[in-house]
């Protein structure tokens, strides 16, 4: 049975501006199973009927197959002050008024469609919570932030993120079946884990 409902009252926002130092290249143009790390989140993104969908990027690439899934873009010109400007950005970009903001990170490869229903649903019932996502306990991406932290997500500064908003009273975590979901990227030892991963599965 699919859970999905009709549309979500959420934004989904796609950060994909980072710089992959730790990679030593556009760690989101590596490929799985001959597909470019950063097309399996937007693929995820286009097949989910959130309010708006965006990313955050500056790569000609990325942009391109954005525009073929239907998603908008907005670049990036202060990439390096962390990653808290394309948070900023795609708030400030979102087109469509909604309840809530998700936030993706475009480097989880394996990061299911029915993780993320679970995790919609579950705001949808909690429109006031931060909610978020635990794998094997430890807490991961995608989370989704109320539109009450609007304007305190919007002076984030450097890496900071949503989740420096978590308190016990203010969130709901919600246990994801699977650990290799909330894997994402930040090295090349990271990388060749996912690949050994997904070839011992195949």
């Amino acid at each position: 049975m699919n859970d999905k409902i009709k549309n979500y009252e959420v934004n989904a926002i796609i950060l994909a501006s980072g710089y992959s130092k730790r990679f030593k290249e556009n760690k989101l143009k590596a490929e799985i199973a001959e597909k470019k790390i950063y097309s399996y989140v937007l693929d995820l993104i286009e097949s989910i009927p959130f309010k708006d969908k965006i990313v955050i990027t500056n790569d000609s690439e990325i942009i391109e197959y954005a525009v073929k899934k239907g998603i908008n873009y907005e670049k990036n010109p202060n990439a390096n002050l962390g990653k808290s400007e394309s948070i900023k950005l795609g708030i400030e970009n979102s087109k469509i008024d909604s309840k809530g903001y998700m936030f993706f990170m475009a480097d989880q490869p394996f990061l299911k469609e029915k993780s993320v229903i679970k995790l919609l649903n579950e705001f949808e019932s909690n429109l006031d919570k931060i909610i978020f996502p635990k794998f094997a306990g430890k807490k991961g991406s995608p989370v989704i932030i109320p539109i009450s932290l609007k304007e305190k997500l919007l002076e984030l500064k450097g890496d900071e993120g949503g989740s420096i908003f978590i308190t016990e009273k203010n969130s709901i975590s919600v246990e994801m079946e699977s650990e290799i979901e909330g894997k994402d990227i930040d090295s090349l030892e990271d990388y060749n884990s996912l690949l050994n991963y997904f070839n011992r599965k195949n």
